[in-house]
């Protein structure tokens, strides 16, 4: 849903890096994270299925899902909250 405060999805098992992402929080390759930008607080929106990052598109911080949400680009300081 647009209003959700949480983001599901889906990746191949083995594609989620064991050492970033928290695996005991896992289930097949499903995988939440907070919806809310770490660095202002904008809703993280955008996702890219093909390198699977996503996008906050207030100032294009972009987290990278398949490594425990980390900041690949933009003023974002940390990771999105698994």
């Amino acid at each position: 849903k647009a209003k959700a405060i949480v983001l599901l999805m889906r990746l191949q098992p083995d594609q989620l890096n064991p050492e970033t992402n928290r695996m005991d929080w896992t289930y097949d390759g499903i995988v939440a994270y907070s919806k809310v930008c770490t660095h202002v607080g904008c809703p993280v929106a955008l996702y890219e299925q093909q390198t699977h990052h996503l996008l906050c598109p207030c100032h294009q911080s972009q987290f990278d899902v398949a490594n425990g949400a980390a900041v690949i680009f933009g003023p974002a300081a940390r990771p999105l909250p698994q």
